[in-house]
């Protein structure tokens, strides 16, 4: 991959608990949920997709969604825990993949465990509507928890923009 072309992986995290205990950040997943964690870094590890970079909502399942894949394949990245990656729109996770330009530079692929509308909706913003119309259905009505869209950059961080990206793979969750 050519050293200007970067690679942003965006993560919805898998299948949670109805209800938490003390709120909505704190629904943990369920059983299924953790499998379905661990697939999903099974999928990310076969291909070359982990990232030098992970940013992660601070909700209880974003992050076991993370652990879940670390256990899964030994991929020990340390994670950044970015609070407006929770309940973030389009413009706030915008931010955030510029925000690498400072934090990661040489990354050449990111992973953001966050959570639907706001992860689908960037993936689909980043690649202006354009690509497989089977995969941009998942993106617009099927992006189930688990899902994954990878999205190819040209440039650094900081010059990521709406319609900047191609669409390279969508995974549906649950697979």
């Amino acid at each position: 991959m050519s050293e200007n072309v970067r690679r942003l992986v965006l993560l919805r995290h898998a299948t949670a608990e109805p209800d938490g205990r003390k709120g909505d950040e704190s629904r943990e997943l369920t059983a299924h949920g953790l499998d379905e964690a661990a697939r999903a870094g099974e999928w990310l590890r076969e291909n070359d997709l982990l990232g030098e970079a992970v940013l992660c909502s601070p909700a209880a399942r974003t992050r076991q969604t993370w652990a879940a894949i670390q256990e899964a394949t030994g991929h020990g990245v340390l994670i950044t825990m970015e609070p407006v990656i929770y309940e973030a729109d389009v413009d706030s996770l915008l931010r955030v993949v510029r925000d690498l330009d400072a934090t990661a530079p040489e990354a050449q692929t990111a992973v953001i465990v966050g959570h639907a509308p706001g992860i689908p909706a960037l993936a689909y913003e980043l690649v202006a509507g354009a690509g497989d119309a089977g995969d941009l259905e998942t993106l617009t009505r099927g992006f189930v928890p688990a899902s994954a869209a990878v999205v190819a950059l040209e440039g650094g961080w900081g010059d990521v923009a709406r319609g900047a990206g191609d669409l390279l793979d969508v995974r549906a969750g649950g697979l």
